[in-house]
This record gives structure tokens, C-alpha cells and sequence, in this order.
């Protein structure tokens, strides 16, 4: 028993047989505590909220660590992120409460943060979550797609699963199972811009379409790639014959049926060559 939360509402990530998070939860599925080790250090939090958005953490004694300010964001709570303070017991003794603003790019991300006019450390990502780089000072445990990131595993947390950026996918199966499939860790039939599953138990796009047509669609475009395919290749093993010297091609058009006869002069012969796709 840990800050009046039982062994059942917890969760626990290790590495080499070694514990290094712990979660515990509410009976809303919200991760309200976790003890996470890092560096060889071991520290508690505990977590504030408005609704499903984190506005404080305090520590293991109960002391306030961190305060959120949040606004209007892209998604959820995606860009919310407008500043997060930082108080005594995180400065030290003497210190007094410190506010850092957060900038994101346009998908929500946090790249910048500044103490006024200065800014103290900027954040950099790979094309799928993973911290490539930070500057000096980590003042924001939130980070790519403004979810807060736990630094012993790399995982984030975006409340009903955990991410893992390294793997470009989820720690945990999908909540609908096979439904939209064999793959379990798929999310919003790997289109996301395209549809919205709001509690992982069926997609959906923004106008309300239904699974099933949804399905539809999806089957007919890959009929329809399947009819591409073979005159494809074909294209492609004429383009193959084409001669390597450029000086020898005036002309080549990409023009007629589907991807369409390619055209060249030949100076060696002296003739048009025509290849139909």
C-alpha cells in the first residue's frame, strides 16, 4: 500500500528483471501515481486532474511539484500545454516558483520552452516520437504530442495505453481485439488522419461512416491496387530497357492507357522505339 492506493490498481514495467515503474490508477483508468527509477534514483509522484488533463504533481511526501496551464489545443489535449511551473521543493531551498512557456510545431509537439524572453531548452523528435535531442535543461515531462513521457522506459502515456516510439507502435493491444483484424496493435486502421476511435472499440471518421462501409472502402482500394499491380511491373521492366546514355532519349512521353507507352529515339538505329505498357 502506497499513498492510499492497493497492489490491485497497479502496474509495473521492468527492465533486466529490475522494477523500474510502477503505476497505480483510479477506477476511472487515470494513472493518479507512479514510482519510477532513473539513474539509480527513485522518486514518487502523484497526479492532479481536470477531467482526464494533468494540471499538478506532487511528490511522495505530498508536496506540490509542478503546475500546468493549458489552453486551447489541436486534439484531446494536444498543444494545450501554455506553461508549467515549477516550485520550491524542485529549485531547492530558497527558491521561489519558476514559470517556463511551452511552444509546440504543428502537430502538437513540444519543441521550445522559455523562462520571458530567454529560452531555456528546445526538444527534438524522430518522425515517430522517439527524443532525439534536448538542450541542457528538462523543465516539461510532457514532449512529443504533448503526452508526458516516463524517461526509465521511453514510453508515453496517453491515458487508456502507453506508446513506445522505439517500437513505432503500442505496448498493448487494442481494446477491440481482431475486429479490424488479425494485428492487435493497429490503431484507426493505420489511417488516423482519416478516422477517430475515441475509446479503442471502433473506428469512426469525424461525419459518423459507418464500420462496415468503412471496410468496404478499404477492401476496394486494395482491389483496386491488385489491378494496378501487374501492369505496374510491367512499366517498369520497359523502363528498365531504356538506354543509359541520356543523350540517346529526345522524347519520352508517359502518355495512353493507365501508365502508358513510352516513346524514345534511338540515335545507335536511327528509329523510334516504341514499348507499350
Amino acid at each position: 500500500m502506497w499513498g492510499g492506493w492497493s497492489e490491485p490498481a497497479c502496474q509495473g514495467h521492468t527492465r533486466n528483471g529490475v522494477v523500474v515503474l510502477q503505476n497505480w490508477y483510479d477506477a476511472n483508468g487515470r494513472r493518479i501515481a507512479k514510482q519510477e527509477r532513473v539513474a539509480g534514483q527513485t522518486e514518487k509522484w502523484l497526479y492532479l486532474y481536470d477531467g482526464w488533463d494533468i494540471i499538478g504533481v506532487m511528490d511522495g511526501v505530498g508536496q506540490l511539484f509542478e503546475t500546468y496551464t493549458r489552453g486551447v489545443g489541436l486534439a484531446g489535449d494536444i498543444g494545450t500545454l501554455v506553461a508549467v511551473t515549477h516550485y520550491v521543493r524542485y529549485l531547492g531551498s530558497g527558491g521561489t516558483p519558476v514559470t517556463y512557456y511551452l511552444h509546440h510545431n504543428d502537430r502538437g509537439d513540444v519543441v521550445l520552452a522559455r523562462n520571458g524572453t530567454t529560452t531555456v531548452t528546445s526538444y527534438a523528435y524522430s518522425a515517430f516520437g522517439e527524443l532525439k535531442s534536448m538542450g541542457t535543461a528538462d523543465v516539461s515531462r510532457f514532449n512529443f504530442s504533448s503526452k508526458e513521457r516516463d524517461p526509465s522506459t521511453g514510453f508515453y502515456y496517453y491515458g487508456y495505453r502507453f506508446y513506445a516510439p522505439q517500437w513505432q507502435r503500442w505496448i498493448s493491444r487494442d481494446l477491440i481485439g481482431e475486429v479490424d483484424g488479425p494485428n492487435l496493435f493497429t490503431f484507426n486502421l493505420n489511417n488516423p488522419v482519416a478516422f477517430i476511435d475515441a475509446l479503442g472499440l471502433g473506428v469512426l471518421t469525424p461525419e459518423g461512416l459507418p464500420l462496415s462501409m468503412v471496410r468496404c472502402l478499404r477492401a476496394f482500394r486494395l482491389f483496386s491496387l491488385a489491378l494496378l499491380l501487374k501492369p505496374y511491373l510491367n512499366w517498369r521492366e520497359q523502363v528498365n530497357k531504356l538506354p543509359q546514355d541520356p543523350q540517346k532519349i529526345w522524347w519520352v512521353p508517359v502518355v495512353g492507357d493507365i501508365l502508358g507507352t513510352i516513346t524514345f529515339y534511338d540515335e545507335d538505329t536511327r528509329k523510334w522505339i516504341h514499348l507499350p505498357a
